[in-house]
C-alpha cells in the first residue's frame, strides 16, 4: 500500500471480519478502474486488517448508470438479502463502482444497512457517522452528475456532427451508404473523418420497390421474398416507418430531438412514404386493436388492453412494468409510439391501477346505477320491436369492393407506385372498413333477443356487482362488452380521459355472449 493512502490503512470492521466485495468495471481502457486492479488492491486492503473475502462479485464492461444486466451485483443483492453466512459488510474499491445513478445508489445501500452490514470504500474519504452519511450523498451526486455531464458532451458533440456537418453516427439505414468527410483536424493532427449517408445506387431501388409492394397491401413475407433487404422479416416496419427515406430527419429523444425536413437526397417520395404509413396503421388496428381475442390481449395484465388509446396520437396504450429486486412489480399504460420517433408522441406513462379504477368506477356509480338502469334497457326493449335487417346486399357489396382491391394491389405490384392508383386504393379500403362496420351493426341489431324490463333492468345490476367484486377475468370481459374504447392523456398533474361507450343494444348483446 502506498504511504499517499495513509486513510486506506483504517477499516470500520473488526479483525477477523469475513466481508464480501463488489468489483465493476466500464469496459473502457484505464487499467486502474480494471477488475484486476481493483481485486489487487481489495485483497491487499483485507490481508492488511486480517479480514477474510468470503465472496467477490463481478460485473465486467458494465455501466453504473443502471443496475439493468448487472448479474453480479443483483446476484450479491440476493446473496446478502438471504442473510446466509457471518458476513459483516461490503468493501469496494471506489463508491462509483457500486452505483452512478444517486437513486439506486442510496436505495440499495439504506437497503444493506438496515440488514446490519457495514460498506467501506477504500477510495472515498468519508468520515464516521451522521456526517458521513452526508459526505456520501455528495459523493454519489458527484458521480451522477459525472454520467450526465459525459452524456451532454456526447450529445452535444453528436449535435453538432449532425447539424453543422450533415453526418450521422450509428449503423447506416438500408438504401444508404457512408460517404467519408473531413470534418477538421484532431489534437494529434491527424484528420478527423466524419460519414455523410448518400444514396446507395444498388440497394435503393429495392428499397423503393418494398416501399411500393407495401403501398399495394403487400404482407412482410411477400416483400422479403421479393427484396430480401433484411435477414428477417422483422427488419422491415422500422424500414417503413423511417421518415429518412423522403428525406426528412428525425433524429434523438426529448430536448435533444433533431428534426431536419429536406435532410438528405429521398429514396421514396413523400406520398408513397404517407401512404405505407396509412397502411401500417390499418394493419396494427385489426391485428390488436380491433380484436378483444388477440392472444397478446387476452394474456395482458391490463384490464383495458385494447381498449386503451392515447389521446395524442389515438395509438393503442400497452403494458410496461418496474419493479426493484424483491419488490412488488408495478404495471403502467403507454402509448405504443412512444418509442417510434417519427410518431413524435410524447405520452407519458400511467398508473395501471389509477385508471383501472377510474374507469370501473365511472361505470359502476353512473353508467350501471339504478336510476340508469330503466333507461338503458328502454333502448333495448325499443330495439326488440325494429325489424329484422337484410345484410345479404351489404355483404354483397363489400365483397365486390374486396374484388376491386385485389385487382388494384396487383396492378400496382405489377406497374410501380402510381399516385392515382394508390389514392383510388386507399379509397376502397375505407369503403371496405365502412361497409364491415355496417354488417356488424345490422347483425347486432338483429341479435336482440326478447327479455322483459325487470329481466333486463336485473341483467344491468349483476353486471355492476360483478364489476365490483373484482375478478379480474370477469372485469375483462364486462370492460370489453361496455366499451368501445377509452383516450387517455396524462399531464403533469393529472390524468384525463375519454370513455366511447358502446351502445346499450351492443353492450347488452355482448353482455350475453361472455362466459359469465
Amino acid at each position: 500500500m502506498e504511504n499517499r493512502d495513509n486513510w486506506k490503512m483504517t477499516s470500520p470492521f473488526q479483525p477477523g471480519a469475513s466481508l464480501v466485495a463488489y468489483l465493476r468495471d466500464s469496459g473502457g481502457r484505464d487499467q486502474d478502474l480494471s477488475l484486476e486492479q481493483q481485486e489487487k488492491e481489495l485483497r491487499a486492503w483485507c490481508t492488511e486488517h486480517g479480514h477474510s473475502l468470503s465472496q467477490i462479485y463481478k460485473d465486467e464492461a458494465t455501466p453504473g448508470s443502471s443496475i439493468v444486466g448487472r448479474d453480479g451485483f443483483l446476484n450479491m443483492m440476493h446473496d446478502l438479502k438471504q442473510g446466509e453466512g457471518d458476513i459483516a459488510g461490503l468493501v469496494l474499491w471506489k463508491y462509483n463502482r457500486f452505483a452512478r445513478d444517486f437513486d439506486d445508489a442510496q436505495f440499495f445501500k439504506a437497503d444493506l444497512r438496515r440488514r446490519g452490514y457495514t460498506i467501506h470504500s477504500l477510495n472515498d474519504n468519508v468520515p464516521d457517522g451522521p456526517d458521513g452519511r452526508l459526505f456520501e450523498a455528495a459523493i454519489d451526486w458527484m458521480n451522477q452528475r459525472f454520467v450526465e455531464d459525459i452524456r451532454k458532451d456526447v450529445q452535444r458533440g453528436l449535435h453538432n456532427l449532425v447539424l453543422s456537418h450533415g453526418c450521422l453516427p450509428g449503423p447506416v439505414a438500408r438504401g444508404f451508404k457512408k460517404e467519408p468527410v473531413i470534418i477538421g483536424k484532431r489534437r494529434n493532427g491527424q484528420d478527423h473523418v466524419a460519414h455523410r449517408w448518400v444514396i446507395d445506387p444498388d440497394t435503393a431501388p429495392i428499397v423503393r420497390r418494398a416501399f411500393e409492394l407495401k403501398a399495394a397491401g403487400a404482407t412482410r413475407k411477400h416483400i422479403h421474398a421479393q427484396t430480401g433487404l433484411y435477414k428477417s422479416m422483422s427488419g422491415y416496419n422500422p424500414m417503413f416507418r423511417n421518415s429518412i427515406y423522403f428525406g426528412k430527419l428525425d433524429w434523438g429523444k426529448g430536448d435533444r430531438r433533431i428534426i431536419v425536413d429536406d435532410f438528405i437526397e429521398p429514396i421514396v417520395p413523400k406520398e408513397l412514404w404517407e401512404s405505407v404509413q396509412r397502411v401500417l396503421d390499418r394493419n396494427r388496428q385489426k391485428s390488436n386493436g380491433d380484436d378483444p381475442n388477440h392472444p397478446r390481449r387476452k394474456s395482458s395484465p391490463l384490464l383495458l388492453s385494447g381498449l386503451a388509446y392515447c389521446a395524442n396520437c389515438r395509438t393503442a396504450l400497452s403494458a410496461v412494468s418496474t419493479q426493484r429486486p424483491g419488490e412488488k412489480r408495478y404495471f403502467y399504460y403507454r402509448c405504443s409510439a412512444h418509442t417510434v420517433p417519427e410518431r413524435g408522441c410524447t405520452h407519458t406513462r400511467v398508473p395501471k391501477e389509477v385508471l383501472e379504477e377510474a374507469v370501473i368506477k365511472q361505470l359502476t356509480e353512473h353508467i350501471l346505477a339504478p336510476e340508469n338502469a330503466q333507461r338503458l334497457a328502454g333502448e333495448v326493449l325499443e330495439a326488440q320491436q325494429q325489424p329484422k335487417i337484410d345484410t345479404t346486399a351489404l355483404e354483397k357489396e363489400r365483397i365486390a369492393v374486396k374484388s376491386q382491391i385485389d385487382n388494384l394491389v396487383d396492378a400496382i405490384a405489377e406497374s410501380g407506385q402510381n399516385p392515382a392508383l394508390l389514392s383510388k386504393l386507399d379509397q376502397l379500403t375505407d369503403q371496405y372498413e365502412e361497409l364491415g362496420q355496417d354488417v356488424r351493426a345490422a347483425q347486432t341489431q338483429n341479435g336482440v333477443g326478447e327479455l322483459t324490463m325487470d329481466e333486463l333492468v336485473k341483467s344491468t345490476s349483476e353486471l355492476a356487482a360483478k364489476l365490483k367484486a373484482g375478478d379480474p377475468e370477469q372485469v375483462r370481459l364486462i370492460l370489453r362488452g361496455l366499451i368501445k374504447r377509452i383516450e387517455v392523456r396524462r399531464t403533469e398533474d393529472k390524468i384525463e380521459g375519454q370513455i366511447f361507450f358502446l351502445t346499450p343494444i351492443e353492450a347488452f348483446i355482448l353482455s350475453q355472449q361472455s362466459p359469465l
